[in-house]
């Protein structure tokens, strides 16, 4: 993953991104260092809207859909401020883009 925003910054500055993670602490300390890398390369780290799954081998039912109960964080919410940021940025994007 590293190695992807370190060969893609540029694309994807002025761009959100949310993070999710699976396991207990590491997935909460895994967001934390992947939230400064990305303010550093310009993108728009969402810090509050962060998933983390428990327990990944049985978050997932027969029919591979994810278990509510293994999942801390609010996903429709994650959804929702993830495109929110999106659409913002875009527009700032294009208003940048105009003014040059």
């Amino acid at each position: 993953l590293k190695n992807a925003i370190d060969s893609l910054h540029r694309e994807w500055g002025k761009k959100p991104v949310a993070f999710v993670g699976y396991g207990g602490m590491g997935a909460t300390r895994a967001i934390e260092q992947l939230v400064q890398i990305a303010a550093q390369v310009h993108m728009m780290p969402l810090t509050a809207t962060s998933l983390r799954i428990i327990d990944v081998w049985s978050a997932f039912d027969e029919n591979d859909q994810l278990k509510p109960e293994f999942v801390r964080g609010h996903t429709e919410g994650f959804l929702q401020e993830l495109k929110w940021w999106g659409e913002a940025l875009k527009v700032a994007r294009t208003a940048s883009e105009e003014t040059k």
